[in-house]
């Protein structure tokens, strides 16, 4: 039995109960047939499933007298005792113990290759960049264009929401990375609950800036309400961030096998013999902090001049406009001269003056 690999269900076919098995060294097994393809049988034999090259089997004797074939599987007759280079070990040998197998004759399976991940977003260029466009457009200050913005992304699918995991959670405006975890909260659903909890530890650091404050609380809101857990991030307590971050994790490696397929993970069958493996590979965290751009001053004076908005034009059109030389002013003549005020004034410093000034008292005191 050590030289048998156990391996995984081939194809369903007919159990032959109680199938004797004579292999070409000479062993003989009680076993059941479980399924059988053109290479290879499946075997189980005292309670172990193990795999049986064609090549290795002499006679297979079922009980019922035939094995049934699966559907579409032609079954071979088993080969007859071929001159094959078997292997046994030098010296005394102990009579009951079967002579090992030389491994050349068993036939492994071929490397595969594991399902990876790919955000779903639309192979043409146009397409994509209509996306980005609308990504951009999460913090207009018109609200025609931020509505339709995201119209856009919630009609775009999972493509939509790829944009966002992609260009918007990540985005150098704090406005648009908000509105982003808003959307992929209430868009997504648990779908993208692993992007959410990326894109919060990103961002976790002990000292969360003023403007990234908004954002953090808003993956926390949407985190709490897709997991059913409170993590109480409040604004104010922000240094708590990497401690939240640590339960959201810890809480994903306990329930990651229990959630949805998340955004851009491939499709894989419940019956797949690498199902578990493929799932805790595909749904591993990528932990990484980054830098976040932002300021804590106010858009209108950090950020480029915005032209005024239609209703704001229409409000400048109704101010009158005024020529200078209707307002009066002291240093304006009456011809039109601007003459500046010269503070302070050249006489106080006038040579003699302060002289002049304290004589002109006594002699004022010496008046009759």
């Amino acid at each position: 039995m050590k030289s048998l690999l156990p391996i995984v269900l081939i194809a369903t076919c007919a159990v032959a109960p109680g199938a004797t098995v004579e292999l070409i060294d000479g062993r003989h097994y009680e076993g059941t047939v479980l399924a059988q393809d053109n290479q290879r049988y499946l075997v189980d034999i005292s309670g172990m499933r193990v795999q049986l090259p064609r090549s290795m089997i002499a006679s297979m004797d079922p009980a019922d007298g035939a094995i049934a074939a699966p559907e579409g599987v032609t079954v071979l007759t088993p080969r007859p005792i071929q001159d094959e280079t078997v292997s046994r070990p030098p010296g005394n040998q102990p009579p009951n113990e079967p002579a090992p197998v030389n491994v050349s004759v068993i036939e492994r399976e071929e490397p595969r290759t594991p399902p990876a991940a790919r955000m779903p977003l639309p192979d043409d260029p146009d397409q994509l960049q209509a996306l980005i466009n609308a990504v951009e457009l999460l913090d207009s200050q018109y609200p025609e264009a931020r509505t339709a913005a995201i119209n856009t992304l919630s009609s775009g699918g999972d493509a939509g929401l790829a944009s966002l995991v992609v260009y918007g959670l990540y985005n150098a405006h704090p406005d648009v990375r908000m509105t982003s975890a808003n959307l992929l909260g209430s868009l997504g659903g648990r779908r993208v609950l692993k992007s959410l909890i990326e894109a919060f530890f990103a961002s976790a650091a002990p000292t969360i800036p003023p403007y990234q404050r908004q954002f953090v609380e808003a993956l926390d809101h949407q985190i709490s309400a897709l997991t059913g857990q409170s993590f109480y991030f409040y604004p104010a307590r922000s240094a708590r961030g990497p401690e939240i971050a640590a339960r959201m994790i810890a809480w994903w490696r306990q329930n990651y096998d229990q959630m949805p397929p998340q955004l851009g993970e491939p499709a894989i069958a419940l019956t797949d013999p690498h199902y578990a493996q493929d799932i805790s590979d595909l749904r591993k965290l990528t932990l990484e902090q980054r830098a976040f751009g932002g300021t804590s001053y106010p858009p209108d004076l950090v950020g480029p001049p915005q032209p005024p908005t239609p209703a704001e034009q229409d409000f400048l059109k109704t101010i009158p406009n005024v020529p200078r030389s209707a307002v009066y002013h002291r240093d304006v003549m009456t011809n039109g001269t601007y003459v500046p005020e010269q503070l302070p004034s050249p006489a106080r410093d006038e040579p003699g003056r302060t002289r002049n000034e304290i004589y002109a008292e006594r002699m004022w005191g010496q008046r009759p």
